[in-house]
């Protein structure tokens, strides 16, 4: 697995970003995993599919930091 090479690798950090990682139906297995190892997980995202309920699941799979990438200056646009 890629996760476990990068932790052989002696990788601190592991950031999820390309596409939209909250698409990935297997992204808070990743994360667990990215844990596992002793890594910091990390996500980029554009927060589109975000509400209470799938932080609350990030938080427990041990997401450690979040950055919202935001394409739009006018607020009410998505």
């Amino acid at each position: 697995r890629r996760i476990d090479k990068l932790a052989d690798l002696g990788t601190s950090i592991v950031s999820m970003s390309g596409g939209e990682p909250l698409l990935h139906p297997e992204l808070d297995a990743m994360i667990a995993r990215v844990r596992e190892r002793g890594m910091i997980a990390g996500m980029i995202t554009n927060g589109y599919n975000l509400n209470v309920k799938r932080i609350e699941q990030l938080n427990r799979a041990g997401l450690e930091h979040m950055q919202i990438s935001i394409d739009n200056v006018m607020p009410d646009d998505v």
